[in-house]
């Protein structure tokens, strides 16, 4: 993992870890609010019922507690977009400044055997694309995990069938989501080779 890809750029986020515990942190909270409001509107609508039979008291005090559960539900969420932004902005502030301070220190020969096009599209290109990859996956890997656990304690608590069901689908999915992002991974890196190539005639 040291040497893979992952493993590097992981070691950029690990300078950071301040903001990474706080954005997990954010995250959890931000998922377990959205995942708690349905129970609890659920439970303001289980004292509608019917026509002339509503306890007001009761579906205030649940519609009170859904107000706050969304608006703290907002904040750890923006809390989260914030950290995320700041996490990604550092990585690749990183990134850059020590791509730009090996560059400066390798031989003419280099320059010579690679298109100035290969090499802008390096610096620019290939390291925006990371700050993307940044900003989406690292927001949806942590509230993807509390939301899909989260959800399935509550639908094995509800109907464990439906639930099962759920699960094998989600698993053929997965397999079906691997095999698409394995094709669009050659693509992508056929796109980045032709960019490269348009810089360097450019």
């Amino acid at each position: 993992m040291k040497n893979s890809t992952f493993g590097k750029l992981y070691k950029y986020i690990a300078k950071h870890r301040a903001v990474l515990l706080w954005l997990i942190f954010s995250a959890l909270v931000a998922n377990v609010f959205l995942l708690t409001a349905p129970y609890v509107s659920g439970r303001a609508i289980d004292f509608i019922k019917g026509e002339n039979d509503v306890d007001f008291t009761m579906v205030l005090k649940f519609s009170s507690i859904l107000f706050g559960v969304y608006v703290l539900n907002g904040l750890f969420t923006w809390l989260m977009t914030a950290l995320t932004n700041t996490l990604s902005n550092r990585t690749i502030a990183d990134i850059r400044r020590d791509a730009f301070n090996k560059i400066s220190t390798l031989p003419l020969s280099f320059f010579d055997g690679h298109s100035h096009g290969d090499i802008i599209s390096r610096l620019t290109n290939d390291i925006d694309s990371v700050s993307d990859g940044l900003l989406q996956g690292i927001t949806q890997l942590f509230s993807g995990l509390v939301t899909v656990i989260g959800s399935l304690v509550m639908m094995f608590l509800l109907n464990a069938k439906i639930t099962a069901c759920v699960i094998i689908i989600t698993i053929l999915c997965v397999f079906i989501s691997k095999a698409i992002a394995t094709n669009s991974g050659k693509m992508f890196r056929l796109q980045a080779q032709t960019v490269r190539e348009l810089n360097g005639c450019v």
